[in-house]
């Protein structure tokens, strides 16, 4: 069984020792002694204090504290009480529902023309289903972002509204549609 040695000068010049890297101690872990006579417990406490004095306090902060663990970002001069800006929303849309033949048939007859035809030509039900799920996240992004115009597609298939600063993209895989909209150019995939 370990001896745990109870005279101050050894313990305190042990945990010196260890914390502060300063070479040996006093009494039993002198010049000519070692930390073999301190117990298991007393020698997790004292490789801590190693770690902590070889690392400095800082780093052990950061590894200990979850608090730490969070990306800090420079403040801003905004004022508090100005709402933090996003950078994109993001909408779903489960399209089992549209299994519904009457909700179906209810929400093909919001879709513009192109899109219509588009689905009329489509020989697969689910891919039918993806394409009026897909039309309907862009009326909806048309009415909550205020669009008039119906979308486009350009040279490389992206879809946009040609006089509008609002970007976004539609992705459709399985039973889900989704959409993507930002002030800026933005894709997004499912």
């Amino acid at each position: 069984m370990p001896y745990e040695c109870r005279y101050f000068s050894t313990n305190f010049t042990a945990v010196m020792a260890t914390f502060n890297n300063i070479g040996p101690g006093l009494n039993v872990v002198g010049p000519t002694g070692n930390y073999g006579s301190f117990g298991v417990l007393s020698k997790i406490v004292l490789m801590f204090d190693m770690l902590v004095g070889r690392l400095e306090i800082f780093p052990m902060l950061v590894l200990f504290v979850p608090g730490m663990w969070t990306l800090h970002r420079r403040k801003n001069n905004k004022k508090k009480s100005e709402p933090k800006r996003k950078n994109m929303d993001i909408y779903f849309f489960n399209i089992t529902v549209l299994r519904n033949r009457k909700i179906f048939d209810e929400k093909l007859k919001e879709m513009d023309q192109e899109r219509a035809e588009k689905v009329e030509r489509l020989k697969v039900t689910a891919d039918k289903l993806r394409c009026v799920g897909a039309g309907m996240l862009i009326n909806f992004i048309k009415e909550k972002y205020g669009i008039k115009e119906d979308v486009q597609i350009d040279k490389f298939g992206k879809p946009h509204f040609p006089n509008s600063r609002v970007h976004f993209n539609i992705s459709h895989s399985g039973s889900y549609a989704i959409a993507a909209v930002s002030k800026h150019k933005i894709g997004i995939d499912i």
